[in-house]
């Protein structure tokens, strides 16, 4: 427990700004806008912000490297009050939410304030807290099955490939499916074929192809954010060469099972034309000489 008696200090608030790339997050609004609202609400109320913190990781898990910082911060004092947009951004796993209400219990956080409501430091608040976080836990966890159910749909029964586009496809958005698609990237695609040939005919090894692909063709990868816009590196290149996505089989574990199905996505090899470049690889995908 604290010495000294933290209820009489001034409020200082820490505004935390989080929202997960997962689709239980889908209507979370964004960290500019989280940000841009609670700014907001801090100039209107008078509110003291010490610092602001930012993540794009769910609040479903526990282990977030910067919350977690935070919160080591409040138990330092360096404030003791904490700005979010939702109480579900505080937490909604076990761990986090009993680690908060512990700083509150010893009188380290004296007030978690929303865009909607305050949660100050008393009995009554303190227990709202714990069951609003219960219930934000309960309404992850059903997203989350929502979310799992509808990958195993879209996989199984759609044949489609949920999540990141694959090198040589790219994720966009159908405007007429009102749903996300994976395309062909016409560019790289036609590139990384192209390479791929060369091991395929017996001109070129794999690494000999990479570096065509690299130093002649001039491949850079898709920016996505701030990365991006690089050369194709051996380890993604090897993945590629030894994936049964590009054939069209997919594979995917989905409640602790493996399925595999023939995907919808055009195929950049034949099967024919993918046995052969394993023969070209070896039995464990790589090359037979060294490069």
């Amino acid at each position: 427990m604290p010495n000294m008696d933290y209820s009489a200090k001034p409020i200082k608030y820490f505004m935390y700004c989080s929202k997960s790339t997962e689709g239980e997050d889908r209507q979370t609004a964004s960290l500019p806008a989280q940000k841009r609202e609670l700014t907001e609400l801090a100039e209107e109320e008078n509110l003291k912000i010490v610092k602001i913190y930012e993540e794009a990781q769910s609040a479903h898990h526990k282990g977030r490297p910067i919350f977690d910082r935070m919160l080591k911060e409040i138990s330092l004092g360096k404030a003791n009050g904490l700005l979010v947009w939702n109480l579900n951004r505080v937490s909604r796993n076990s761990r986090d939410a009993s680690d908060v209400v512990e700083l509150m219990d010893d009188g380290y956080l004296q007030e978690i304030r929303t865009k909607n409501r305050a949660y100050r430091n008393n009995s009554d608040d303190v227990a709202n807290i714990g069951t609003d976080l219960v219930m934000a836990k309960k309404y992850s966890d059903a997203l989350s099955e929502v979310v799992r159910r509808g990958n195993k749909q879209k996989f199984l029964d759609r044949k489609e490939w949920s999540g990141l586009a694959k090198p040589g496809y790219m994720n966009s958005f159908d405007q007429q499916l009102r749903r996300n698609v994976l395309m062909v990237d016409q560019e790289r695609f036609s590139l990384l074929r192209k390479a791929a040939l060369l091991i395929i005919s017996g001109t070129h090894t794999a690494g000999q192809a990479l570096h065509m692909l690299n130093e002649e063709w001039g491949f850079k990868t898709r920016h996505l954010g701030k990365i991006g816009g690089k050369k194709f590196s051996r380890t993604s290149w090897y993945g590629l060469l030894s994936d049964t996505y590009y054939y069209g089989l997919m594979k995917r574990v989905l409640d602790g099972q493996e399925f595999s199905v023939m995907g919808s996505h055009r195929p950049m090899f034949t099967k024919e034309e993918f046995d052969l470049l394993q023969i070209r690889l070896g039995k464990k995908g790589k090359p037979h000489q060294s490069v």
